[in-house]
């Protein structure tokens, strides 16, 4: 692609559905850990635990001399730069890129207008094409990533990365898509309701030998009313996004609510089934989550950093992978009275708040259960709760009210 390119990195989404395992966060070849730290003197490039490529720079001629960035200079000899690594070369050439030299800054991406097809183009290791374009209503972006050639994508991983439009560094990414279908290497379905700028990537990530050679992505958006089974991923930021999700009963990847003018969700009362994560955070005026009553099936449920919530209730959850409460500092009861089986973890922790935490049906969880530093919560009540579960993994308990008494 031509868009921009950057001096060679290696860039990862440690979560994409599809691709081979990778080894533990933090190892080398692995995904970051969660605060963008590595092992030893690795580095987090796009999410991704490497060792330390040569550091190019931008411009030409032959220079002598040590710098960090970028920079352009003559002189002759051997140069040395520093970027978050170090690298040596000789001679005289011509940088190209923007530079991202430690792999966590957006190239400056080429704005577009939907409905946008790129040139054809080149995609190497660590290299990103990135799009810039803005939508002024709530509807769906189709992202859609393919060879000109018409040629197979078995072996070459080219991710598709979702930003906002004031994006700097790849860990910001929104959404990332990889799964394609018969007519694209990668296709991803997302609903956006904030209005506005966003940017659109390509990340060969995997295809290490070799550049991926003739990539096109394609981008666009409609404002179409979406109802029933509804495809892709969904960000509700605003009112006017959970009303255009008002007709559906269910959705086939994740739901994020967050967005700082969010105060209901109750358009969302037909959603049933969500396939994939369901993600309630940094939503500081939300104060109800009853829109969200017929959800029965999750395939994670987090509610987190959300400063208004006091109380939430999912009533018709029965079934969920994994369940996160975690930073919510006013909240004060949580109760999940259908719930049955959990199969992950179940973690409740930093809720200085909470004085009571209810799921009466679960019989079953497989993975862990964590709770800390509930300081409001009654130890012995958690104690008696658990004597009803089956638990697979571990048990933590830890700056919970131990000293409450129990009937």
């Amino acid at each position: 692609m031509q868009a921009s390119r950057g001096p060679v990195s290696l860039l990862v989404f440690s979560l994409a559905v599809g691709c081979p395992d990778a080894p533990p966060a933090g190892e080398e070849g692995g995904p970051c850990r969660a605060d963008g730290t590595c092992d030893g003197d690795l580095l987090c490039l796009s999410s991704l635990c490497v060792e330390a490529p040569p550091g190019e720079g931008e411009g030409e001629g032959e220079g002598e001399g040590e710098g960090e960035g970028e920079g352009e200079g003559e002189g002759e000899g051997e140069g040395e730069g520093e970027g978050e690594g170090e690298g040596e070369g000789e001679g005289e050439g011509e940088g190209e890129g923007e530079g991202d030299v430690d792999g966590n800054t957006l190239l400056d991406p080429l704005p577009v207008s939907l409905p946008s097809t790129s040139p054809a183009g080149d995609v190497g290791l660590g290299d990103q094409d990135c799009f810039r374009f803005s939508i002024e209503q709530a509807g769906t972006l189709l992202l859609r990533q393919s060879l000109a050639s018409g040629a197979g994508c078995s072996g070459n991983y080219v991710f598709v990365k979702l930003y906002t439009g004031g994006a700097t560094a790849t860990y910001d990414v929104l959404a990332t898509f990889l799964a394609g279908g018969p007519a694209s290497c990668t296709e991803g379905r997302i609903v956006l309701s904030r209005v506005g700028e966003y940017i659109a990537c390509l990340d060969n990530v995997y295809s290490i030998l070799e550049t991926v050679t003739g990539v096109v992505l394609d981008l666009s958006f409609s404002s179409a009313a979406i109802a029933g089974a509804c495809a892709g991923d969904a960000r509700v930021e605003t009112a006017a996004g959970a009303a255009f999700m008002s007709g559906c009963d269910s959705l086939t990847g994740d739901l994020t609510i967050t967005g700082p003018d969010l105060a209901n969700v109750d358009d969302l009362g037909l959603l049933g089934v969500v396939l994939g994560a369901v993600t309630v955070e940094d939503a500081p005026a939300l104060a109800d989550l009853s829109g969200l009553g017929s959800l029965s099936r999750a395939g994670e449920l987090t509610i987190s950093s959300n400063d208004a919530l006091a109380a939430f209730e999912m009533s018709s959850l029965t079934d969920v992978d994994r369940v996160s409460v975690w930073f919510m500092d006013a909240l004060q009861t949580a109760s999940l009275p259908v719930l049955q089986e959990v199969d992950g973890d179940v973690s409740v922790q930093y809720n200085p708040a909470l004085t009571g935490f209810s799921a009466p049906a679960l019989a079953t969880c497989a993975g862990n259960v964590t709770f800390r530093n509930n300081p409001g919560l009654a130890q012995c009540a958690l104690d008696a709760w658990l004597t009803g579960v089956v638990v697979g993994g571990s048990v933590s308990m830890s700056g919970n009210d131990v000293s409450a008494t129990c009937n």
